[in-house]
């Protein structure tokens, strides 16, 4: 075991990391029917992430992502990004199951200022549904980041084949390692353009030191998925993570800010 360094010695003691950008790629905004989620607004995020240091979140609605009110969803995203002073990133979701959620909204959302998507497999569609190719369409022509949630070699199946033909987008593999870790492995070290992002609730040990090793730490984002998982366990899988400090870095916000262009 290499000996801590200066990132995990200070997050043992439970201090800030000041010189340490940190980006969390992967949060939500709002409630979940399935359980309770205070403090849902961008205000009750905020002291989460200021109690790790996390100087922007992204994030999409729970709403939209996992419910069917897309275009409300993603206004209030809108919205909080806009009053947030640039410590917010809002996803466009797309949903192919309501019938103004396609490439319409993207665009009447694109003019709100976001310039990024998120799309799920909650709602029923696969990801290269003919829905979801047109708003790809636009987030190719801005080389947007889109994120996706996965769960294993079905979806990443499809984030494969949208990957080679949509070559500008910056594709963001969700939940590595929730399932099929060689899978996301091998798809995170074979193209170029597709991104693997840690947030995962079954954190077998040595994910982060395997994506490493396999796929090199610039392939890497930090993720939370807060409200659904608490934000500290996902950046202690980094902090203490058994690889230098250099990558640790990388994984925390480096990759993000060249990602999202922040």
């Amino acid at each position: 075991m290499k000996p801590a360094d200066s990132i995990a010695s200070r997050a043992r003691r439970g201090e800030l990391l000041d010189d340490v950008l940190v980006i969390d790629s992967h949060a939500h905004l709002g409630s979940w029917q399935q359980f309770p989620i205070w403090n849902a607004d961008g205000e009750g995020m905020r002291p989460a992430q200021d109690a790790l240091g996390v100087d922007v979140t992204c994030f999409s609605a729970i709403v939209s992502a996992c419910g069917m009110d897309t275009a409300h969803g993603n206004d209030w995203v809108a919205r909080t990004v806009k009053e947030s002073g640039g410590r917010y990133w809002g996803y466009i979701v797309v949903n192919p199951s309501d019938p103004n959620g396609g490439r319409a909204e993207v665009e009447r959302c694109k003019a709100l200022g976001l310039r990024g998507l998120k799309i799920h497999t909650y709602h029923g569609k696969p990801y290269t549904h003919e829905t979801y190719i047109e708003a790809f369409k636009v987030a190719d022509a801005g080389g947007w980041p889109v994120l996706a949630h996965t769960w294993g070699q079905r979806d990443l199946g499809w984030m494969r084949e949208l990957a080679t033909q949509f070559k500008r987008t910056k594709w963001i593999c969700a939940h590595t390692g929730s399932t099929d870790l060689d899978e996301y492995l091998k798809i995170g070290r074979e193209l170029d353009n597709v991104y693997l992002e840690l947030c995962t609730s079954s954190c077998a040990r040595g994910i982060v030191e395997a994506v490493v090793a396999e796929c090199g730490a610039h392939k890497f984002l930090y993720g939370s998925d807060i409200p659904f998982i608490g934000a500290p366990m996902q950046f202690g899988r980094v902090a203490f993570a058994q690889i230098s400090e250099d990558d640790k870095r990388r994984i925390l916000g480096l990759n993000a800010k060249d990602v999202f262009g922040l």
